[in-house]
């Protein structure tokens, strides 16, 4: 059977009768391994206080995950749903099993039925063919299709991976909910069959839902991945809200310019001291834009009083910008004209990428101009969520948390996940409190027992789909304000631009930029990208380049890869492969790191040949840097050798020029690169785990001969012509087909997407 996970939402009416609540959840017979609790941040004190009580088990896995403002229970508990890792997950109501005797409370904690569609106890069935009215189903002998469940009920959990909870209210949401698992029939789940449960219970469940009135809210669309087939190069068209914004979005639109990208620029609010000729056949003024880097042409919205008029000028502005429709949107959009907004939103469900950049961002955006078309129309195609690790640093946090809060995101949006050790301080518990994160939703985690640093890096973050993204910063990191820049950039080049980018053995993007090779068995050596590239002869020396070393200090990690890390660490630790004390990698000092999550990623990226970006910018400018503070792998020692150490790994950090307010343009520096860009990855430095430049086959070869060192036979993954299928089994099995039968009980733990 599959693990479960409970989701338990706690208002200010159940708090008081938690511990009832909870019990049946607790008992020896459930089959629940964790629950979740969704919780408003003004109730987290009083929760905190049944964590430290003797009444709450501490051989279970309890989290925390914040019920943000406004936010309905019905969204709060399937957004937290969405990032469970367990294969099933049972949605409660406020009240948990509250209505059901204690034996048919027992049965379903202890024998759930796990299927593919929803199951539960109540469910609603609606009327079709134009009649009126919705019908409460209630269990039966035989198993009902219905519409729609309310909770309680059992999900599969993959299947809500990636799912957007509508923001209605809870009938709206459930419904939308079945209507996500809707087959042909119209069935969004089904009432078990078997129990006897008072129709009353499951009455007043549905009464209590339908008594409230349809929002009509529909769910979120989800981006489709544009290839190189798929996509035809089309105009983009740019909505700003003045010529000042203009001026500071210029570096991006000269750099599409000048690579022959057709753009049509519209301003709405022209400057009232200086009027452009108007060209009476349309609705808007026509100028130009002179800036250091380029001429751009502009229309702007001849403005009148009446809203309506406006939009409808800026509509048939869109409808004309070119004889192929522009497909991209780039808008910051002024919130005086919502009837824009509501035709904006109408063109992104039609298919348009809309990219709404905030205003404070727009000056640094130069980097945008180095995407290509089919990057930018793949931009929401990525989800990317934040993972941080804390313990007893609260110091460290803040400073981790505050950079987070000020760097710039463009208008995406990110998750963020604390992952607090059992050992968490009061001060760490005052911040995480607190904390405020406005780009996206917050999800607490806390140990109840203590897991040291390699379970909580490793169970830090999960993928939910291959275009998730995780990454993973740990207390005592600060991260630049460009950083998710150079994730972004990074991201969009090599998994979704031109083929010829995209490679499998990519497992992710360091912030960090090394200054230091860890791994040689003589001890820690000075590292200066750079002036290996240059006395090397290669034809530019602030290339970014790959290598095989996992970042720790700041990095993003692929889903695939991951996933398939999980995997290879379950085997790996079991010891059903080989002896821990036996090493995989020849010749590192990472097979010392007995306790390191590191040591085994890097047997993994060494067995398959994998590799990881690094920035390489000037005087090593970082978007990561590490204040190397006491903690799992920094022990404190005398203060001259701690300062010493700590200038070899602390490096500075990208920040933003110093700027005006008069809305000129500037330069991030990220495009310090080769020709103002990310190179084409055959033309990216591929290093060793020594520092050692070499190349993708070589490496790749290494492995090959290791792997079939180790097994004492041509493995699997080493077949000549196999395609990467990031299944771990592969390195353990010997090849002559599909055989995996001495490592079968990794069948439930490879991940395919």
């Amino acid at each position: 059977m599959g693990t479960v996970t409970a989701i338990l939402p706690v208002t200010a009416a159940s708090i008081g009768k938690l511990q009832a609540i909870t019990e049946p959840l607790l008992g020896e017979e459930s089959s629940i391994s964790t629950i979740i609790l969704v919780c408003p941040a003004e109730l987290l004190s009083s929760l905190n206080t049944l964590f430290l009580g003797e009444s709450t088990s501490p051989f279970l896995d309890i989290s925390v995950s914040i019920w943000p403002d406004g936010v309905q229970e019905a969204t709060a508990i399937l957004s937290a749903a969405s990032r469970v890792n367990a294969d099933y997950v049972l949605l409660l109501g406020s009240n948990g099993l509250h209505g059901l005797d204690a034996e048919l409370q027992l049965h379903l904690l202890s024998h759930p039925v796990l299927v593919d569609l929803p199951m539960g106890l109540c469910g609603i069935r609606s009327s079709g063919g134009g009649e009126t009215g919705d019908k409460c189903i209630s269990p039966t002998r035989d198993a009902q299709p219905v519409s729609f469940l309310v909770p309680p009920m059992v999900l599969l959990t993959a299947a809500l991976h990636g799912y957007n909870a509508s923001s209605g209210h809870a009938v709206d949401v459930w419904k939308d909910l079945g209507g996500y698992f809707h087959s042909d029939e119209s069935v969004g789940g089904y009432v078990q069959s078997g129990f006897m449960v008072n129709s009353g219970w499951c009455s007043s469940l549905c009464d209590a839902l339908l008594g409230n009135p349809s929002s009509g809210t529909q769910q979120a669309l989800v981006a489709p991945v544009m290839t190189e087939e798929s996509f035809s190069p089309s105009s983009i068209a740019i909505i700003l809200p003045t010529v000042q914004s203009l001026e500071e979005f210029s570096p991006a639109v000269c750099r599409l310019q000048r690579r022959g990208v057709q753009i049509h620029v519209l301003v709405l609010s022209h400057n009232a001291h200086h009027f452009p000729p108007r060209n009476s056949s349309y609705p808007w003024l026509h100028d130009n834009l002179v800036s250091n880097k380029c001429q751009i042409p502009y229309s702007a919205l001849h403005e009148s009083q009446i809203e309506f008029a406006n939009a409808e000028a800026t509509e048939y502005w869109l409808d004309n910008a070119s004889t192929s429709y522009s497909s991209i949107l780039i808008a910051v959009v002024n919130k005086q004209i919502s009837t824009l907004d509501v035709d904006l939103e109408k063109r992104r469900e039609a298919g348009t990428t809309l990219i709404r950049i905030p205003a404070q961002d727009l000056r640094y955006c130069d980097w945008i101009g180095a995407l290509s078309e089919l990057e930018i129309a793949n931009w929401h195609v990525p989800e990317v969520s934040i993972s941080v690790i804390t313990d007893q640093r609260p110091t460290s946090l803040s400073r981790l948390l505050n950079s987070l809060e000020v760097a710039h995101y463009f208008g995406d949006k990110l998750d963020l996940r604390i992952n607090m050790e059992h050992s968490a301080d009061r001060k760490t518990h005052e911040i995480v409190k607190n904390l405020a994160w406005h780009q996206g939703s917050t999800f607490v985690h806390q140990r109840i027992v203590h897991g040291d640093l390699l379970p909580a890096v490793v169970e830090s973050w999960f993928p939910h789909s291959n275009d998730s993204y995780g990454v993973i910063l740990e207390d005592d990191v600060e991260v630049s304000p460009f950083f998710y820049a150079w994730v972004k950039f990074a991201i969009l080049r090599y998994r979704y631009g031109a083929a010829k980018n995209s490679e499998a053995s990519m497992f992710g993007i360091s912030l960090y930029q090394q200054k230091n090779l860890e791994l040689h068995l003589d001890g820690r050596k000075l590292f200066d990208a750079r002036s290996l590239f240059e006395s090397s002869g290669l034809p530019f020396s602030n290339t970014p380049f790959l290598s095989q070393i996992p970042c720790s200090w700041g990095a993003v990690y692929f889903p695939e890869h991951w996933a398939e890390f999980h995997s290879f660490l379950r085997t790996r630790l079991d010891e059903k492969w080989i002896p821990l004390r036996e090493d995989v990698v020849p010749d590192v000092r990472s097979n010392k790191w007995t306790r390191s999550w590191k040591r085994y990623f890097i047997e993994l990226v060494y067995l398959r040949g994998y590799v990881m970006l690094y920035p390489n910018y000037r005087e090593f400018v970082s978007l990561s840097t590490n204040h190397l503070e006491v903690g799992s792998h920094v022990k404190d020692q005398p203060r001259n050798i701690y300062e010493h150490k700590k200038r070899l790994f602390t490096l500075p950090l990208m920040q933003p020029p110093d700027v005006d307010n008069t809305g000129s343009s500037v330069e991030t520096g990220l495009l310090d690169l080769p020709e103002e860009q990310l190179p084409d990855w055959s033309d990216l430095p591929v290093l060793d785990l020594l520092g050692t430049i070499t190349t993708s086959e070589e490496i790749t070869g290494r492995g090959i001969t290791r792997q079939t060192e180790v097994a004492d036979c041509i493995t699997v993954a080493s077949e000549a012509g196999r395609q990467m299928a990031f299944d771990a089994r592969e390195l353990f099995a010997c090849g002559g087909g599909e055989d995996y039968d001495v490592f079968e009980d990794l069948d439930a733990v490879h991940y395919d997407f």
